[in-house]
């Protein structure tokens, strides 16, 4: 059997099969630019090595799949009028 490797990128969504934190609704993470650290820490160059340093967010299954369905921006979108807190692993979602 051959195994194929994914890659990761911004907007990927990530099943982590149980929430992050006992009574989470937060089992999936999303890969997504590092808003509150600005552009500086998305690239780090070292050696002539670029690397692109990306956050993983703790989101419910419910933002997984309409981030799916309808995209990256529409998805931060709701965050950003939802009052979203990327810190509070037992907050709602922010998609009904």
């Amino acid at each position: 059997m051959q195994l194929e490797s994914a890659r990761l990128d911004l907007g990927h969504t990530v099943n982590f099969g149980r929430p992050r934190l006992p009574g989470s609704n937060c089992n999936y993470g999303l890969i997504s630019l590092p808003y509150l650290d600005g552009p500086g820490l998305e690239w780090f160059l070292e050696n002539q090595r670029k690397t692109r340093c990306l956050w993983l967010i703790p989101i419910t299954a419910g933002e997984a799949s309409f981030a799916k369905h309808h995209g990256l921006a529409s998805l931060e979108n709701q965050f950003e009028q939802g009052n979203f807190n990327y810190m509070d692993a037992m907050r709602p979602s922010v998609v009904y």
